[in-house]
């Protein structure tokens, strides 16, 4: 079963294996209902499960916390749903983890995670839309629990292991993969059959959706050839998609001649790929001088990206002149409106950092206008009037955004400091524990709730307010943290 769960979880050789047709086909094509996957793991049970993991994946901060990035990949999933006529109305979320290793992931329930060592990797949109369509895929044709099905002798319970094993990691990803790697003793010649059925049919689907929604078909095959090509070519460890989906010989020649069968699409639609690659590859190094070496001033490539990933840079090692004059660089090589947003914000970052946050004001207020459903945009703004003692304008601004209604965990933690400011430390109280909530750590919210209500400090109307928020937590907590409350807490010095 943990298998099973993890057939895109992404960490084993074998993966998101079934016996299952690989016949040609012209439309994206549904299991039917009261087939065997629907028997051994129901869709409400499936998004159950893919809710607690994704839980865990934010508990233990395994999401980057870059929301540009974060928009950009739901928005790119999105566009592929809509090409995919069994996936519309579907649930989906996709989210970015911050790994450098090349890989993405579908969790139960159509919780797809796209690593950010895989978008640094591709050198188009095309290649990274096609390795997400091939995600997909797996989510539409419900491989996991067709996987169940075929795996005898698991059964939900097991499940209950999986997500264990996660939380046992804590805050260690290489504990928590290492986790996710229990082998469960079945037969490695079966696996591998299951998984190769699996592939091809999750190549066929998501090569049709990605020309659906204007790509080049040959993107998803040309990567994984690629990548297989370099791991071969430099001697290095074999990159870790490669291990959760096999490449073959006839797996790349039945995508070639599936390509070969569609339209061309567009050789690379995205007009902001670049840049959202730029702020991958920046993440990817903790030191700033090794982000500086990254952007050199002898940049070869799209002179917008970089002078935008320059001016990041420069202001990651303090150089802030340097970084607003890169920035304005970047401004200056915008060629189409979508670019705007996102190297508008780079600029504004660089005039507060340059010492002209009035400029940097001006710009986010202006940006903001434009672009209300900005995640990143709202959250910037909201960071620097907060900084300059504007809190009721801060609680305002956060109450009325998409990303309050996102439950971005950040809007939550912003509050409650402007709640701090306003000396509200009941609302710092009550919006502390919706941080804890949004982050997944449902255990903390409920404790930071009780723990607030023990100090009997409260008028009437507060003490009310948290005693309702915390009962409406213990009624919708998760199991997961239902065990943990039960469980005693250990104190500074406990072992």
């Amino acid at each position: 079963m943990i298998r099973a769960l993890l057939c895109s979880v992404g960490v084993t050789l074998a993966v998101c294996g079934g016996a299952v047709s690989v016949a040609h086909a012209t439309d994206f094509n549904l299991p039917e209902f009261g087939e065997p996957a629907d028997r051994s793991l129901p869709l409400f049970e499936e998004r159950e499960l893919g809710a607690e993991v994704f839980r865990q994946f934010k508990r233990y901060g395994l999401l980057s916390p870059d929301e540009e990035l974060q928009s950009y990949i739901a928005d790119l999933g999105a566009l592929l749903v809509e090409a995919n006529p069994a996936a519309r109305g579907g649930h989906f979320r996709f989210f970015v983890v911050n790994d450098p290793s090349i890989n993405a992931f579908a969790v139960p329930g159509g919780y797809i995670g796209i690593h950010t060592g895989l978008i640094r990797a591709a050198t188009t949109e095309a290649e990274l839309a096609g390795v997400m369509a091939h995600e997909i895929a797996h989510v539409t044709q419900r491989h996991i629990a067709r996987r169940i099905d075929n795996t005898k002798g698991w059964d939900l319970a097991s499940a209950a292991l999986l997500l264990a094993a996660i939380a046992a990691g804590g805050a260690d990803p290489a504990l928590v993969q290492a986790a996710l790697g229990l082998g469960m003793g079945i037969s490695y010649q079966q696996q591998v059959n299951y998984t190769r059925a699996h592939e091809l049919e999750a190549d066929r689907l998501g090569i049709q959706m990605l020309s659906a929604a204007g790509y080049a078909p040959e993107g998803m095959a040309g990567f994984f050839k690629r990548i297989a090509a370099q791991s071969r070519l430099y001697g290095e460890g074999i990159p870790e998609i490669l291990r959760t989906h096999p490449v073959s010989t006839t797996r790349l020649a039945e995508a070639r001649s599936r390509e070969q069968s569609l339209p061309d699409g567009a050789a690379e639609r995205s007009l902001i790929f670049g840049l959202m690659q730029a702020r991958a590859e920046l993440a990817a190094f903790e030191l700033s001088s090794e982000k500086l070496s990254r952007y050199p001033d002898t940049w070869e490539g799209d002179p917008l990206v970089g002078h935008y990933g320059r001016a990041n840079a420069l202001r990651a090692v303090g150089q802030h002149d340097a970084a607003l004059a890169a920035a304005r660089s970047a401004w200056d090589a915008v060629t189409l409106p979508e670019q705007k947003p996102t190297v508008l914000l780079e600029l504004a970052r660089s005039q507060f950092a340059a010492g002209q946050p009035e400029a940097a004001t001006r710009a986010l207020r202006k940006l903001h206008k434009d672009q209300p459903h900005n995640h990143a945009v709202t959250l910037t703004l909201a960071q620097w009037l907060l900084r300059a003692g504007d809190p009721e304008e801060v609680r305002q601004l956060l109450l009325e955004s998409q990303a309050y209604t996102a439950e971005v965990p950040e809007v939550f933690r912003l509050l409650s400091q402007a709640a701090a400011q306003m000396d509200q430390p009941a609302e710092a109280q009550f919006q502390l524990a919706n941080f804890q909530r949004a982050r997944g750590d449902w255990a903390a919210a409920i404790r930071q709730l009780q723990n607030a209500l023990a100090r009997e400090e409260w008028d009437a109307y507060s003490k009310a307010r948290l005693e309702g928020r915390l009962e409406i937590l213990m009624a919708n907590a998760p199991q997961s943290a239902r065990e943990e409350l039960r469980r005693p807490q250990r104190g500074p010095g406990s072992p």
